[in-house]
């Protein structure tokens, strides 16, 4: 009789590990594209909430308003952070992160936006990363 279902993934990116209809889980490792030099977008979803959880590494979450500032929040190993429908945010993390990703099932690119930051935005984002202490 199977009781659990184990999964794991070392490679890179994300990789959905479970999917129940309404919410699935995700296991997220560093790949280039999230790195500090990459950074060019942030995201919005306009219908769901999605959960972040650090297991190992080094990540920091970054949010920002059009027109307004940046934050960043560098993520505690094993803390849960939480980013609500409708904030402007990205992960941006360093070689050896892995994270736990949870959202609704119907999070998808249908229901949310991408935010190509202009140069101007992006050294300021950049600046908020390296004021929470992301090495960049």
């Amino acid at each position: 009789m199977n009781l659990w279902k184990m999964d794991s993934h070392a490679g890179e990116g994300l990789k959905w590990v479970y999917d129940n209809a309404s919410w699935k889980i995700g296991l997220k490792n560093f790949k280039p594209q999230n790195s500090f030099e990459a950074l060019e977008t942030l995201e919005l979803h306009r219908k769901t909430d999605e959960t972040f959880i650090l297991l190992a590494g080094s990540c920091c979450i970054l949010a920002g308003e059009k027109g307004g500032g940046f934050s960043a929040t560098m993520m505690g190993a094993g803390a849960t952070y939480t980013i609500p429908s409708g904030l402007w945010h990205t992960t941006v993390t360093a070689l050896g992160v892995s994270l736990v990703l949870v959202e609704a099932s119907d999070t998808s690119m249908e229901n949310s936006e991408l935010w190509a930051m202009s140069e101007a935005e992006l050294a300021s984002a950049r600046a908020a990363l390296r004021a929470a202490g992301f090495p960049g």
